[in-house]
């Protein structure tokens, strides 16, 4: 798991390390299966994959509907979870915040396409996301 979510996250094993405060060797340790970090660290990774599930199910629901929207701003908020490495820290709502990045994405195309719905964006977005959800 710890591999995956670092490769996932677009980062070295230095970087991650670095960002843990721990050395290289211990990193690999954790990756490799033949240690494992402490119940914090472990908290804030089953966040992280958490999310990260639900990023590249938004990420393809966002591909599959061709709608513009910067998807990968998400993953800036989960590499923040190394920051803290408190699993308070893990406590953002989910739902609301996928359904801001949905909401960005539909402006987006709406704009793109110089569409109005008459109606304001958070709510179709809330409408969509509530329809989709289950895929989450």
């Amino acid at each position: 798991m710890y591999q995956r979510i670092r490769e996932a996250l677009k980062m070295t094993q230095e970087d991650m390390a670095t960002q843990l405060g721990i050395d290289v060797k211990t990193l690999e340790q954790w990756e490799s299966g033949t240690a494992t970090p402490d119940e914090h660290i472990r908290t804030v990774f089953k966040e992280m994959d958490s999310r990260l599930r639900v990023y590249e199910k938004l990420k393809g629901a966002v591909e599959s509907l061709k709608l513009a929207g910067n998807t990968d701003a998400y993953l800036d908020d989960i590499r923040g979870l190394l920051d803290s490495r408190q699993p308070e820290s893990a406590s953002v709502p989910l739902d609301e915040v996928l359904i801001e990045h949905l909401s960005f994405a539909i402006d987006g195309f709406l704009r793109e396409n110089e569409l109005d719905p008459g109606f304001p964006k958070s709510e179709l977005a809330k409408h969509i996301y509530h329809h989709i959800r289950f895929l989450f």
